[in-house]
């Protein structure tokens, strides 16, 4: 399983993509 934690991938990525994330793992955490 990915870890969405790694500070290396959140630097690297825009903030448009670390809101979509964001958004991604709340929609993961409420399914579970």
């Amino acid at each position: 399983m990915i870890n969405p934690a790694k500070p290396e991938i959140k630097a690297a990525r825009p903030q448009t993509y670390t809101t979509l994330w964001d958004t991604i793992q709340r929609a993961l955490l409420g399914f579970n």
